[in-house]
């Protein structure tokens, strides 16, 4: 009998497609889906939602909120597609995929309601404008996390690098003038327009070019500072693919 991951590479140069059951709502952006006789867990492709559980900490209300909207588009026991991009699983075994309910595409209804923050890493960028798109209405209707009366001090990858006290480490691109920065700069970019790459030369290849570099850039240390300070100054404790809406 073929593995999930065997019958994915099969169709790897197109859509692949799973058609499941959804059996349970890990947080925001993490759910396990029956597939056949397998149980999967799935990382909704080019999104990424406050974190309910990382490493003894939370981004608690917001990582609640997300997960009951995400509950209100596709609750356990709903009927739905995966649909995965070039590079199908992460670094944890996870299937990455864009999960389609009915007519609806759930990654981007999510980022459409301001629960979900645009995280496109390269090459898995097939929704690249579309999510790009929702995220830029979604902060401008100040929407969810945008909410300028109760904002999310720390975006969910920035979340993530605070509690391991690590710099970033991929390089981003701006969407809109296909320019890359060093990690350390991803600030320079706003959050809807940014893509993300591991390495330079995936940006290269992907036809970007490297933006100009401040003469006094700032450091991983500097970085981590920085979203210190993002935390106090909010009162934060440390601790069919696109569907039709």
């Amino acid at each position: 009998m073929q593995t999930v991951k065997a019958e994915v590479r099969e169709v790897a140069s197109g859509a692949t497609v799973l058609a499941g059951v959804v059996e349970h709502l890990a947080d925001g952006d993490t759910i396990t889906v029956r597939v056949g006789a397998r149980v999967l867990r799935v990382r909704l492709l080019g999104i990424d939602t406050p974190e309910l559980h990382f490493k003894g900490q939370s981004q608690s209300p917001w990582a609640e909120a997300a997960l009951r909207q995400l509950r209100l588009l596709v609750a356990p026991g709903a009927r739905v597609r995966l649909v995965t991009d070039r590079q199908p699983f992460d670094q944890y075994g996870r299937l990455l995929a864009y999960v389609i309910c009915g007519q609806r595409n759930v990654n981007l209804e999510l980022v459409r309601s301001g629960w979900a923050v645009s995280y496109q890493i390269y090459p898995n960028v097939t929704l690249l404008r579309q999510i790009e798109a929702a995220c830029a209405a979604a902060q401008s209707r100040r929407l969810g996390i945008f909410d300028a009366r109760h904002p999310l001090p720390l975006l969910p990858y920035e979340f993530r690098q605070r509690v391991d006290r690590r710099p970033p480490t991929k390089y981003c691109g701006n969407i809109q003038t296909r320019r890359y920065y060093p990690p350390r700069e991803y600030q320079r970019v706003s959050v809807a327009q940014r893509v993300f790459f591991f390495t330079e030369a995936d940006a290269r290849a992907f036809g970007y070019s490297p933006g100009a570099t401040p003469s006094a850039s700032t450091d991983g240390a500097e970085v981590l500072t920085l979203l210190d300070a993002a935390l106090h100054a909010n009162g934060a404790s440390p601790t069919a693919l696109v569907g039709s809406h």
